[in-house]
């Protein structure tokens, strides 16, 4: 039996389609097609002044393939980047 390995990394701007689609699973966002969640990791998660950014979010490894990911940040950080995730958000995909 072999054991499975978990490991966790830093995501990077090369992990945004991972993150546009966790976010999305995330808010049930269920039916989605691949050019949004293109756009919205384009637009949204490879930017490091807002919620879902790869500096806030670290990528768990199952046996080297992604498994799931979690965003997290310093609480006193929050206003500054919900005013330019929460805008975004509304404008661009109407969320």
């Amino acid at each position: 039996m072999k054991d499975n390995m978990i490991t966790f990394r830093q995501a990077t701007t090369a992990d945004s389609l991972l993150l546009s689609r966790g976010l999305h699973a995330a808010l049930l966002i269920n039916d989605v097609t691949d050019e949004r969640l293109r756009r919205f990791a384009d637009l949204v998660c490879c930017r490091p002044d807002v919620l879902y950014s790869p500096q806030n979010t670290t990528v768990a490894m199952a046996d080297g393939n992604e498994a799931g990911i979690i965003t997290a940040y310093d609480g006193s950080r929050y206003a500054a980047m919900r005013q330019v995730t929460m805008p975004l958000l509304k404008r661009e995909f109407d969320i």
